[in-house]
């Protein structure tokens, strides 16, 4: 998180001395962000790349915020979590963006964070193996275009049971999920 680092620029010029220094040929900085407004202001402090995780484009699109009025007059007014279909969010969880040899995107299986923040969390309900592999393949077809060196993917997250967001076997659907992303790997 770019934003957290005093003087990231400074961080980066530092890190990479220290790097050819030990004989490395060099260091990749990623920078994190949930805004695509950062890109620009991330990458001026001297990232290589951007991951983008767009788990929060709710708050930041105003397309998608037309569309989930209801849930967020629920959410806002009411005390209520704030809960979007995931075959609406994963419509959003890449962008132009991503096509960008620099910006990395992420793959959101679920999403559920209640557990940890309550009335004030988000859930993207009724993630299912189908619309997973519907969002992989979109991911994976955004960066079919790259280099090889760019093709670059994050997967949030493998093991988040405290934010309904994994990919580790369950009751439901047992490793559906895994298998789904194995088997388009290999395509």
């Amino acid at each position: 998180k770019p934003f957290l680092i005093p003087d990231a620029a400074n961080f980066i010029k530092v890190w990479r001395a220290l790097a050819l220094k030990e004989g490395l040929e060099g260091l990749h900085f990623i920078g994190h962000t949930e805004k695509a407004s950062n890109i620009t202001t991330i990458m001026k402090m001297g990232f290589d790349a951007i991951n983008i995780v767009r788990n929060g484009e709710y708050a930041h699109n105003k397309h998608l915020l037309k569309r989930i009025l209801i849930p967020t007059i629920l959410y806002k007014f009411f005390r209520k979590p704030l809960k979007i279909s995931y075959a609406l969010m994963i419509q959003y969880f890449v962008q132009n963006e991503e096509e960008e040899s620099f910006v990395y995107p992420s793959i959101i299986p679920n999403w559920d964070h209640t557990p940890r923040s309550g009335r004030k969390g988000s859930i993207f309900h009724n993630s299912t193996p189908t619309l997973f592999e519907k969002h992989v393949k979109d991911v994976f077809l955004t960066i079919s275009n790259k280099k090889e060196n760019d093709k670059i993917v994050f997967l949030k997250s493998w093991n988040e049971w405290g934010e309904g967001n994994y990919m580790e076997p369950d009751i439901r659907f047992g490793k559906k999920y895994i298998e789904v992303l194995g088997s388009l790997r290999e395509e």
